[in-house]
Formats: structure tokens, C-alpha cells, sequence
């Protein structure tokens, strides 16, 4: 048994208004409660990054895709990044919603309210602590996806702090020989 990986790097910095009033391209911190991929995500990455007979080699084994995330400017003050405890939240209470690129069209989920939702974040998170959540598997279970969000403080002002951090997303192929 072996596994495979591929990555894409995503920089995610917090942008300020003034920032963005500069023309600056920085994208600011999400903080609406989301899960960057949607039902079978996973499944069409793969079909969609590899050629067709190692894509299917691949998808006979389980395809897991992994957010890892820190601030690249720690400690972090505000809008902290919060993770859904993956088995405490209702899967019907996600909504699925394209993201239209020149290229290509992804999906990605927006969760409704859900008192029943358990959240973490990890306090003042510095450069070297790294966040890693799944954001789909192409198995069922606990936790297929994590639904996750920026969130400010209430006792820090919002334009005090500006947080930057970047994000590698992974897909992990396990259960096949390739």
C-alpha cells in the first residue's frame, strides 16, 4: 500500500479596506462558515489532475483533501481561524454553491446555523502551529467535511490587526498501489 500526494499553495492574507482601495489583490479572511469543496470534489480533482488510467488506480482507494493552515505573521490577534468539530453539525444544513473561474468551475459549501455546531480555534496561534482539517473524502463517515470560518474577536478592534496566513491544500490517496 502506498500513498500519493499533490499539493496547490494558497496565500490567504486578511486584506484591509484601505488595501483593497490601493488595488491590492489580497483576499480578506472568510468568515462565513464554508467548507471549500462540495460532494465529490475529491473525486473530480483527481479525474481532473491525473491522466485517466491513474486517476482510476487512485479512486479505487479512499481520496481525502487536507487543509493545512497558519499565520505567516503569528501571533494571530484576530479573526483566528475556527474549525467545526466534524461529527457535531448536520450535513443537510450545507449548501453547495459554484465558484465560476475563467478555467474551470469548483464547488464549495456554505453551512446554515446549526446550535448543535462544536467549534475550535486555537488562541494567539503562532507562526510554527499548523491547523490541518479535511475538507473531503470520498469515503463516508465522521467528519467528511469540516466546515470552518474567520471570526473577530469581540474584544479586539477589527482594523487593529491585520492577520496574514497561508493555506496548502492536499490531496492524500491511500488504500491503492500506484
Amino acid at each position: 500500500m502506498r500513498d500519493a500526494l499533490c499539493q496547490r499553495l494558497v496565500e490567504r492574507p486578511h486584506a484591509s479596506l484601505e488595501g483593497a482601495k490601493a488595488g491590492g489583490l489580497q483576499l480578506p479572511a472568510a468568515d462565513l462558515v464554508h467548507n471549500d469543496q462540495a460532494e465529490a470534489s475529491a473525486i473530480r480533482r483527481t479525474r481532473a489532475s491525473f491522466p485517466p488510467e491513474h486517476a482510476e488506480r487512485l479512486l479505487a482507494g479512499r481520496v481525502r483533501m487536507l487543509n493545512l493552515w497558519r499565520p505567516v505573521n503569528g501571533p494571530v490577534e484576530n479573526h483566528p481561524l475556527a474549525v467545526c468539530d466534524g461529527s457535531s453539525y448536520d450535513p443537510s444544513k450545507l449548501l453547495k454553491a459554484d465558484i465560476i473561474r475563467e478555467t474551470y468551475t469548483a464547488h464549495m459549501m456554505y453551512a446554515l446555523y446549526d446550535p448543535g455546531m462544536a467549534w475550535y480555534y486555537m488562541g494567539r496561534q503562532r507562526d510554527d502551529e499548523v491547523v490541518i482539517f479535511q475538507s473531503d473524502n470520498s469515503k463516508d463517515g465522521v467528519a467528511k467535511y469540516v466546515p470552518h470560518s474567520a471570526f473577530a474577536l469581540p474584544d479586539k478592534d477589527p482594523g487593529e490587526y491585520v492577520r496574514v496566513s497561508i493555506e496548502v491544500k492536499a490531496m492524500v490517496f491511500s488504500g491503492t498501489e500506484t
